[in-house]
């Protein structure tokens, strides 16, 4: 093999290194974009579940606060009733 074809391959295999290495610098520039991604994604989604915990929790204040004017509405009619009664 002659010393220009030995540099010829060389420049060929440092091209082709060279491309790799940028290919491989893309692949990590997306890997870096979808994890970021999906950080923010998982963060929507804890947003999400604490939302959707405070509004159970608003409504299960609701239902026992409704229990409690319904018993109350029955002492009333109750009442009513005996002052009807007289």
């Amino acid at each position: 093999m002659k010393i220009t074809n030995l540099n010829t391959s060389t420049e060929d295999m440092t091209a082709v290194s060279e491309e790799q290495s940028a290919g491989i610098q893309e692949i990590n520039s997306n890997i870096e974009d979808i994890s970021k991604n999906i950080e923010n994604i998982s963060a929507q989604l804890k947003e999400a579940s604490t939302s959707v915990n405070a509004q159970a929790q608003a409504s299960q204040q609701v239902s026992a606060s409704a229990e409690e004017l319904s018993a109350s509405a029955e002492s009333l009619n109750e009442l009513v009733k005996k002052f009807k009664t007289k």
